[in-house]
């Protein structure tokens, strides 16, 4: 998935770098149109993860503090955004939430929950778009579910509800809760890969 949004961002670059022509064979011509495509990819990839991450600690913010004197209004449509959209549909105050929760697996991994609720069994991902999305774009894929199958078992929350939560640049909201069925697949899938990977790298998991 982090390959094709970094091709993507490839694609986009050069679509919108001109191509030096005629003489765009030159070589010449042909790195320096080559070192612009590749300098505005890696300008819109740090903008688009600097953003993200933005969005990411003020939701943090929000949650351990609410919003105070030196909250950025920028990024309070996406707070008012994320608050109605896990209200409405999963019942849930984001205020009321643990954030950014860390925890280590005894089958060796571990990874930091961006939100969880203990009393009502939820388990939640926030994920950042820098495209615009509609009702009818997917969104969720299966490595999504994976990360959020493997959270729940290494936190020990075995029968929390998961959700990712898609968030646009114009801070529309798109939720997916995933099917318990569907979580018990991709938690299948995940111990397979990570034994694959602590294999590969003959990696003693044991702690």
């Amino acid at each position: 998935g982090l390959d094709k949004w970094k091709e993507g961002q490839i694609l986009d670059a050069a679509f919108n770098t001109p191509v030096p022509l005629p003489d765009y064979d030159d070589g010449d011509q042909y790195s320096a149109w080559a070192s612009e495509v590749k300098k505005l990819a890696a300008e819109r990839s740090t903008k688009a993860r600097d953003r993200g991450s933005e969005i990411h600690d003020a939701i943090e913010e929000y949650i351990k503090r609410g919003l105070h004197e030196d909250f950025s209004f920028e990024l309070e449509p996406y707070i008012v955004g994320v608050q109605s959209a896990i209200k409405d549909e999963l019942g849930l105050d984001l205020r009321s939430l643990e954030a950014e929760t860390t925890f280590a697996c005894g089958l060796g991994y571990g990874g930091m929950i961006d939100a969880l609720s203990r009393s009502d069994g939820f388990l939640l991902d926030w994920k950042t778009k820098d495209k615009e999305f509609d009702d009818k774009t997917k969104l969720a894929y299966d490595e999504h579910g994976m990360q959020l199958a493997a959270y729940r078992y290494g936190a020990g929350l075995k029968d929390a509800t998961c959700a990712n939560v898609f968030i646009s640049p114009s801070a529309k909201i798109r939720i997916h809760v995933w099917e318990p069925d569907e979580l018990d697949r991709l938690w299948d899938k995940f111990e397979v890969c990570l034994k694959l990977w602590q294999l590969d790298r003959k990696y003693d998991s044991s702690f």
